[in-house]
């Protein structure tokens, strides 16, 4: 019978952990948040202070333009009301870091993470990877996501994500501090697991 359980609560194990690896869609950039789209600043106001890859703002570098590119589009959502603190950072060239809120509504992640990918090709003239993580405060940053351009079509992008490590960080804790001396035992409750709601995507 216990032999039984524990195959049973595998294969769910399973089950659950290719959902979450394989969870992901084919979105056409067009469509990102019309909403956002109307925050400042916009597309157009950024690409006029930064220019474009055939014709750069005069004086500025590579360099400079991506990191004005990023100060304009975190500041369309961080000085709208309400708020969103979307953060955002070039690793390399062609390699972007997008930080939102966790429990952030996955659809809203996905149309900020479309927009900053489009513009960014638009602005630089290449195609990036959007690494997209979760931020909570007093704790490390968690990756969720990964936005790549489809093979074979780079009009489209690919939105992959994957929950486990947020799902590790919602396991209960042992409530015992850290720096319990050896054979002093402590009876204490273990912390109540927060709880995570799993969002359902529409159009899928």
């Amino acid at each position: 019978m216990k032999r039984q359980g524990a195959i049973g609560a595998a294969v769910t194990a399973m089950a659950l952990a290719s959902v979450c690896l394989l969870y992901g869609y084919f979105q056409e950039p067009a469509v990102a948040g019309a909403e956002f789209a109307t925050w400042p600043p916009s597309a157009d106001a950024i690409r006029g202070k930064i220019g474009t890859a055939a014709k750069p703002a005069p004086g500025m570098t590579e360099n400079e333009r991506r990191e004005q590119f990023c100060e304009m589009f975190k500041n369309r959502y961080r000085h709208h009301d309400p708020a969103v603190a979307i953060g955002i950072r070039f690793l390399t060239p062609t390699r972007v870091k997008l930080m939102g809120p966790a429990r952030l509504e996955p659809f809203f992640v996905d149309q900020i993470a479309l927009a900053a990918w489009r513009e960014a090709r638009e602005n630089f003239g290449k195609s990036v990877d959007i690494d997209i993580y979760d931020t909570f405060i007093g704790t490390t940053q968690i990756k969720i996501g990964e936005l790549r351009a489809c093979v074979g079509d780079p009009k489209m992008a690919h939105i992959v994500f994957d929950f486990t490590e947020l799902e590790i960080l919602n396991r209960p804790r042992s409530a015992v501090p850290i720096n319990t001396k050896p054979g002093k035992a402590l009876d204490l409750p273990a912390q109540p697991p927060r709880q995570f709601r799993p969002m359902n995507r529409p159009g899928l």
